[in-house]
């Protein structure tokens, strides 16, 4: 039974047992309709971020046209946990993949201790356990990025989930300073500005988007979605319930020359996307001075500033000079292994059973 074959029954929560002290989590599909009980549950977990808000994953999901699959983990009728992720067929499997232009998709639970078969466990923990275990069971394989609060991934790696870590890095803006930044970055910042380089704060989403896409493909990259469909998108971002905004800087004829987008959650900015025109003359002060304005505009609306991604050598040395600690998260996959036995030959366990029973050895 794939996702979308879900019967209507699954579209209640599970019945309450008769004994709840040895109840165990039950996770199970959850429609886009239920988006205030995923809201609700998401806002008591560690792990909460724009990214899995239940906007973010409906306006993806249909602007793009993906297939959004979203479980949630129940403790009798209360949602503790979920997980979302973008369903792909495949010519023999289903695949769970990541989300295009999303730096963390995957895993959220709530914390505390909860009482398992007369046992107490962290709660969390056995949330991940129950949600892999669900997407190990469906799924030929699967791809999550996990957020930096998913700092055990043990119920992964126990169900047979490989597990990779990567970086981020992060400036806490409540104590940010400019003095934390390389004195290279604050020397070019100020010439950009002294040879009339500005700031400005409302980029227009089809000029940013046609920055993003040159400054891709002179790295020889390629877009991972379309143009039109990223403008398409910017474009509806400000009818959502969560802030974001387009900054970049000019130059003094009005050219763009650096920009990029930050999205917003209740403690975090997130820097989403970005591009940089490489042609245009002090290109690289310009690209300093925007992302010093950025530190500086953030501040003044979030704790965090999430600078998403050091993995790339260069791209990380370049943020690192901006003064922010290096924070882990980590990318687990699941890939599903059939082991066959040759006909006629029974499995290696029952053989050596076999051989060592003093009856029938």
């Amino acid at each position: 039974m794939t996702v979308a074959q879900e019967p209507a029954a699954f579209c209640g929560g599970p019945p309450a047992p008769e004994d709840k002290s040895a109840q165990e989590f039950v996770v199970r599909p959850i429609p886009a309709v239920e988006s205030a009980e995923w809201e609700e549950g998401l806002a008591r977990s560690p792990q909460s971020c724009v990214f899995l808000r239940s906007a973010w994953l409906d306006l993806i999901g249909k602007h793009f046209g993906w297939r959004i699959a979203r479980f949630g983990c129940y403790e009798f009728d209360r949602l503790v946990g979920g997980l979302a992720g973008r369903v792909v067929e495949g010519e023999s499997l289903v695949r769970l993949d990541r989300l295009l232009l999303v730096p963390y998709n995957g895993c959220w639970a709530t914390g505390g201790d909860a009482r398992l078969r007369h046992r107490v466990v962290h709660r969390g923990h056995a949330i991940l356990s129950a949600l892999a275990n669900e997407i190990a069971a469906r799924f030929g394989d699967a791809v999550l990025d996990l957020h930096p609060a998913n700092n055990d991934v043990r119920p992964f790696t126990w169900g047979g989930w490989n597990a990779a870590v990567r970086y981020t890095f992060v400036n806490d803006l409540t104590k940010c300073d400019e003095a934390d930044c390389a004195p290279s970055v604050r020397r070019r910042a100020k010439r950009a500005a002294a040879a009339g380089v500005r700031f400005d704060s409302d980029v227009p989403p089809g000029e940013f988007v046609g920055l993003w896409s040159r400054s891709l493909r002179r790295q020889g990259l390629r877009e991972p979605v379309s143009p039109d469909a990223l403008r398409g998108l910017l474009d509806r971002l400000p009818e959502q319930p969560f802030a974001s905004e387009i900054c970049g800087t000019r130059l003094s004829d009005g050219r763009l020359a650096a920009a990029n987008v930050i999205l917003y959650d209740r403690t975090t900015a997130y820097y989403w996307l970005a591009g940089f025109d490489a042609d245009e003359p002090h290109h690289g002060a310009a690209n300093q001075l925007c992302h010093l304005e950025t530190l500086r505009r953030s501040a003044g609306r979030a704790a965090r500033f999430d600078w998403v991604g050091a993995n790339t050598r260069s791209i990380a040395e370049y943020k690192q000079s901006f003064g922010p600690d290096l924070v882990p998260y980590c990318r687990v996959t699941w890939k599903r292994v059939e082991h066959k036995v040759p006909p006629g030959r029974a499995p290696g366990t029952l053989r050596r059973w076999l051989r060592a029973c003093p009856i029938l050895g």
